[in-house]
């Protein structure tokens, strides 16, 4: 401790002693208002811009993904749904020994007026659960009964929906159902696929029904159709492989399992 004549005698050491003391006793409380001040520092702009960057890169990179997915479930949907359309489908033929027409037209009792039925509401909903949602594909953006189209006539009239015969002494006609046997190779005859009412060998065009062609099949799934069978099992492919004009794919929409390569030209759309 320094005597009252040191410090009168040396004032400059004894400042200097107190401004060390004020210096080392504020420190502490610097420090901590600094490291409050850091503890609550904001986003600069640049940062935020980083952060807005990489979640944009991550969308961009998970988006196409997601909707691959979508698709997808869209298709397996689409799938079960034939094959519960391929198996009332069998049901029916197996009970009649033949094919369902392409529809069906009759008189109501109550009001004496004829209503038409197309071949899913007329022949096969009661082999179905009665449920309407079978005909429905999640891909499709028809508005009829059913989202699925039927070979009913093939290439040229010889598909499943019957045949026309006219007879000259009642100047009249009527349409004969296919039999069973007719279809030679169940297996690799065209059934039932993504269309509307109708399905024909050739890829659809904006010709009726809005978006799609009445006649044709729907590139619902990825440019590609899927389709079930006469013997119930279901396949996908593109659609420039179902009507693709040669012998291995056009055999498979004919009753009789031949090419037929006469009515390739017809059946080209452009």
């Amino acid at each position: 401790m320094m005597s009252d004549a040191a410090q009168t005698k040396f004032p400059l050491m004894t400042n200097w002693k107190l401004q060390w003391r004020r210096l080392l006793w504020s420190q502490p409380s610097r420090t901590k208002s600094s490291a409050m001040r850091e503890k609550h520092r904001g986003f600069t702009f640049i940062e935020l811009l980083v952060v807005v960057a990489i979640i944009a890169i991550l969308a961009a990179l998970l988006l196409p993904a997601l909707n691959r997915a979508k698709t997808s479930a869209k298709s397996a949907v689409c799938k079960s749904n034939l094959r519960q359309l391929g198996i009332g489908f069998r049901l029916y033929v197996d009970e009649f020994g033949k094919y369902p027409l392409m529809g069906l037209s009759y008189v109501t009792a109550d009001d004496n007026r004829i209503r038409e039925l197309d071949w899913d509401e007329a022949f096969l909903a009661p082999y179905c659960g009665g449920s309407n949602n079978v005909f429905r594909c999640p891909a499709s953006k028809h508005y009829t009964f059913g989202d699925y189209g039927y070979n009913h006539k093939g290439g040229s009239g010889l598909g499943l929906g019957g045949e026309w015969v006219y007879s000259s002494e009642t100047e009249d006609g009527h349409i004969v159902p296919t039999a069973e046997s007719r279809v030679l190779v169940p297996s690799d005859m065209i059934a039932i696929g993504d269309g509307n009412v109708s399905l024909a060998p050739y890829a659809p065009t904006n010709f009726l029904w809005g978006t799609m062609d009445y006649w044709g099949i729907d590139p619902n799934h990825s440019q590609g159709a899927n389709v079930v069978f006469c013997d119930g099992h279901v396949e996908y492919g593109k659609i420039r492989d179902w009507v693709k004009p040669d012998d291995a794919h056009r055999r498979r929409w004919y009753n009789d399992n031949q090419p037929h390569p006469e009515t390739w030209a017809e059946n080209t759309r452009p």
